[in-house]
């Protein structure tokens, strides 16, 4: 009940917003994000995922999904640097990514997103084998930095332990 206590106290008064935006369109999102940065101070955004809207697929039946990802990830890369803020997103892996092998081959989508990202992480299971290897203390789940344009790549997955119970992560 502390830590509940403690989080709710951190979302009340912290600068932490949250907004469900169906339909978006990049230029809800700059305007929006220009609001909440002038307004509140706003360091870092986080887009939940690099997804056309559904609503947006039908009026632009001549784009393909590829092209319309290409042009989300080309708009919040300028927005981030329009505004000096870093963006997370998260973005599909495609089915070569079923192996098991993390990579730039496994980003589903456009080759776009790959070549404006700075940093390309992944957050996966641990397979049944490593943690009956490792033990269970030594986490469930790893955390990869694969690619980073301006520091070491190739670098050795980061144990992570996520306590589903309380959904909470740590690195172990």
């Amino acid at each position: 009940m502390e830590r509940l206590d403690k989080a709710k106290k951190m979302m009340k008064e912290g600068n932490l917003y949250h907004l469900y935006m169906p339909g978006f369109n990049m230029e809800k999102i700059v305007a929006i994000t220009r609001q909440f940065q002038m307004k509140f101070g706003i360091v870092a955004l986080f887009f939940d995922y690099l997804k056309p809207p559904a609503d947006s697929m039908g009026s632009l039946k001549s784009v393909q999904e590829w092209q319309m990802l290409g042009y989300i990830a080309t708009g919040l890369k300028d927005l981030a640097g329009t505004l000096k803020i870093p963006i997370y997103s998260a973005v599909q892996e495609n089915r070569s990514a079923l192996d098991g092998k993390k990579g730039a081959g496994a980003i589903s989508g456009s080759d776009r997103i790959l070549q404006l990202a700075s940093k390309l992480m992944f957050l996966y299971n641990k397979d049944p084998e490593d943690i009956a290897r490792d033990g269970i203390d030594n986490g469930n789940q790893w955390f990869q930095i694969e690619f980073q344009r301006n520091g070491e790549s190739q670098c050795s997955p980061i144990p992570i332990m996520f306590h589903k119970t309380i959904l909470r992560q740590v690195e172990v």
